[in-house]
């Protein structure tokens, strides 16, 4: 898809997922979408026009958070202090391009994601996720809104605990100041995505560019990380 005036730079293109077709009934009343069977992915039909085609496909979201935003929390008591980061983003979508692989559309070599156990295996079972049909006569995988999450989220960045040993002590032992500490980093993340992070940054296919903002290969998380020491002051 060519960029459009007035849209928002990288925004996510292609068909709007409209749950899954139930019944043959439910096929016969919607427009034309040449292949489909009872399981298979319902596309909107978005001109009118009775057929499920290149026509059909719309903007769908923006990679691009609407919002950013951090603040820091301190406090301390006899001694002690505490401090807390935490960085946010919101009104952003991600698009999780490795369900191509992991949700059965074709035969791979990739292991399936376990949402794909309440997969559609019958009338009512399902109206998310759609059969398992390694042919994909729907072409179930096309680019669409079935693969965008929400990705805001907001993050523990940092937290500090540390404890500063009384002047009086320091006078008896003999030294300035003695400061012991524990940090974390990303301990909690607070976000409906149900992917493994949704701090995904700026990757796709091993290439970096302002075009391949929010799409999630199954990007390697940010780690946690547990930090403990001591500052001395002799």
């Amino acid at each position: 898809n060519m960029p459009r005036a007035g849209q928002r730079v990288a925004e996510f293109y292609g068909y709007v997922f409209d749950g899954i077709f139930q019944n043959q009934q439910e096929i016969a009343n919607h427009a034309t979408q040449p292949n489909a069977a009872p399981g298979d992915i319902r596309f909107k039909d978005l001109n009118n026009d009775k057929v499920i085609n290149d026509l059909d496909q719309t903007y769908l979201g923006s990679p691009i958070p609407k919002i950013q935003y951090g603040f820091n929390v301190g406090a301390g008591y006899k001694g002690f202090d505490l401090n807390l980061s935490f960085f946010g983003v919101a009104g952003n979508k991600i698009y999780q391009s490795y369900k191509y692989n992991t949700n059965g559309f074709f035969i791979s070599n990739y292991n399936m994601e376990q949402e794909t156990l309440g997969r559609w295996h019958g009338e009512g079972t399902s109206n998310t996720i759609p059969r398992l049909n390694a042919n994909d006569p729907n072409y179930n995988a096309r680019a669409s809104s079935y693969y965008l999450s929400s990705g805001s989220y907001l993050r523990l960045r940092n937290v500090t605990l540390a404890y500063n040993f009384p002047d009086k002590l320091m006078e008896r032992w003999k030294m300035s100041g003695l400061r012991v500490f524990v940090s974390g980093q990303n301990l909690l993340t607070f976000t409906k995505y149900d992917g493994y992070d949704p701090e995904i940054g700026i990757t796709f296919g091993g290439n970096a560019g302002t075009l391949n903002l929010g799409q999630d290969q199954v990007n390697y998380p940010q780690p946690r990380i547990i930090t403990a020491g001591l500052n001395l002051t002799l």
